[in-house]
């Protein structure tokens, strides 16, 4: 064992006290965490040492950031946090078989001399960062799922590239590199004015210093982390990337064709930056291209040969941290920390040569295939895409982790509804279209032309939009009102003007393309459309004069006694359908 610096042991429990004063910063779910009743804990972001990868370990101790005083009232002080950097390392400990070294003695053998740029303080909290990595800065060669991989870092870069019969794919970490003596280290994101290693803030930017543990590792499944906190021991473990198990869940099982939703990853190790979630970057046979974590899929139907190429797409490769996290971290809410779980969007086309290919850039590089009109008919009319047709997905992370899941593609009639409507009460235009979800991740706006007939002629039309309520069911209320006649959108609204003349005698009808699927199987024809008259309610005349009498059995008429002397008198009265209406009359 290589000797270590002046904090060597535990403080002891004279400082418990202080323990309970203080609060526990953690990381985001999905992170590994032994965690005491004194307050004390070790934890990771992810739980796999990946070639390339940096794992984040924060090491909470109250009792150690009181008795060292590194911070006092909002001020960092530089020599507590350098000796509390010292204590952490001296007292955090690797152990793999039958070994076990401190931090700090992993550190010396490097050549590193100063422990305070390996251990970073989160000010306003009772936590230090402590950056790892399994990347020997001497490069190596390791097969991968039957892939030979090689590892080597620069001043500017590491690099990992990986090899087949027949290609290489090249991945890139800008984040991971040699600085001037030859150490590893990791570049900060901004994240000021949070992160500490003296009495000033590190910048976006800065350089912290990173343990490698390849040459501790040394092909040894597993290495257990073990701090000796101020309050006992605290302990957490990490495992060498290729025990690791990718698992995949999607937020959908029944999907139409040319659909896109989202699945969620579990990759602890995935090539992703702690921080940033992304940076990455790859080439292919010299194709350079940026990507936000490349991540390959494979979807493939019943009677389309399976491709051996899988696409890359871009993914979104970070969780944000939940609101609490925000106070107790004191970080930005726009850093994120990636905690080994990532969504990818999937789409119902196969990544068949005919049908797959980058759309574009942005959102729509996400998705691995592609169809234009006649080849979106062409899987439907030859039955590749049928009523239920079972879709497998494949899914592969940059070091060829690879999982599964199987869904079921279908075709679903689209139906339109429409209930009745009056100038007193509001109806609804309902469309059913299952077919028609493109996106289930976003709302989306349905176009249904609405038009008024009378008598078969149609006399106002407009195409509106029915917004997203549900999977697959848009929804409009419809109003009616009196004026020229007309059909427009208020808002969400579908507002019918129409004349007094025309209100019992008109036809409103929606009508909505359909699927083509809705077509080949006969659910619908081209178009759907449902007419329903306008109904209004019948008219009675209201007498608005308080001393009308009741006259038995007058059921069409009202008697009304004036005195000798009226020369003229008005009854007013209401129609449900028109404006209150007076009528001036004269006794004879």
């Amino acid at each position: 064992m290589r000797g270590g610096g002046r904090y060597s042991e535990p403080l002891g429990n004279v400082i418990l006290t202080l323990f309970l004063l203080s609060s526990v910063v953690g990381l985001p779910a999905g992170a590994q965490t032994s965690q005491l009743n004194g307050g004390s804990s070790i934890s990771s972001n992810v739980q796999y040492l990946s070639p390339g990868q940096v794992v984040l370990v924060a090491v909470t101790d109250p009792g150690l950031v009181n008795a060292f005083g590194v911070e006092t009232n909002g001020v960092v002080n530089a020599t507590g946090l350098r000796d509390a950097a010292e204590y952490v390392l001296n007292n955090t400990y690797v152990s793999w078989r039958t070994a076990s070294e401190s931090l700090f003695q992993v550190l010396t053998a490097a050549g590193g001399t100063n422990p305070s740029n390996y251990v970073t303080f989160v000010k306003g909290t009772d936590t230090f960062w402590i950056f790892l990595t399994n990347t020997s800065e001497e490069g190596r060669v390791e097969t991968v799922n039957g892939k030979d991989l090689t590892v080597t870092v620069s001043a500017y870069c590491t690099i990992l590239v990986l090899f087949t019969n027949t290609s290489s794919a090249t991945f890139t970490n800008p984040n991971l590199k040699l600085n001037g003596s030859g150490n590893l280290v990791y570049v900060l994101p901004s994240v000021e004015p949070v992160l500490y290693q003296g009495s000033t803030p590190l910048r976006g930017g800065s350089e912290v210093g990173v343990f490698d543990l390849n040459d501790v590792i040394n092909g040894s499944p597993q290495v257990n982390l073990t701090y000796v906190s101020t309050s006992g021991p605290v302990s957490t473990t990490l495992y060498y990337f290729t025990s690791e198990h990718v698992g995949v869940s999607s937020s959908q099982v029944t999907v139409p064709l040319n659909s896109t939703w989202t699945a969620t990853v579990y990759d602890q190790g995935a090539l992703v930056d702690p921080l940033r979630g992304t940076t990455f970057t790859y080439t292919v046979n010299a194709t350079t291209d940026t990507e936000v974590n490349p991540f390959g899929e494979r979807i493939a139907y019943y009677g389309i040969p399976y491709s051996e190429q899988e696409v890359l797409v871009n993914t979104s490769a970070s969780i944000p941290l939940p609101p609490s996290y925000y106070s107790a971290l004191g970080l930005s809410p726009t850093l994120q920390v990636y905690n080994g779980t990532f969504t990818v969007y999937l789409d119902s086309v196969p990544t068949d040569p005919s049908y797959s290919g980058r759309i574009g850039t942005g959102y729509q590089d996400r998705l691995a295939s592609k169809v234009n009109a006649s080849q979106y008919d062409e899987l439907i009319s030859v039955h590749l895409f049928q009523q239920l047709t079972p879709i497998y997905v494949n899914l592969s992370d940059a070091l060829g982790m690879q999982s599964s899941l199987n869904l079921t593609g279908v075709i679903s009639p689209t139906t339109v509804t429409e209930t009745p409507v009056s100038t007193t009460h509001s109806g609804d235009i309902a469309v059913k279209a299952f077919d028609n979800v493109s996106n289930f991740s976003a709302a989306l706006n349905l176009p249904v032309n609405v038009s008024v007939t009378l008598g078969g002629t149609t006399i106002a039309s407009k195409v509106v939009y029915l917004s997203e309520d549900g999977i697959g069911s848009f929804q409009a209320p419809v109003n009616v009102t009196l004026g020229p006649t007309s059909v427009t959108q208020v808002g969400e609204y579908v507002l019918i003007t129409l004349t007094p003349s025309e209100l019992r005698q008109v036809d409103i009808e929606a009508t909505v393309a359909t699927d083509y699927g809705n077509v080949l199987y006969g659910f619908n024809s081209g178009t759907v459309s449902y007419a329903e008259g306008v109904t209004v309610r019948p008219s009675s005349l209201v007498p608005l004069l308080p001393s009308a009498p009741s006259i038995p059995n007058a059921t069409k008429y009202i008697v009304v006694s004036v005195p000798n002397n009226t020369t003229n008198y008005t009854v007013m009265y209401v129609e449900p359908n028109l404006p209150p209406t007076s009528l001036v009359g004269s006794p004879n």
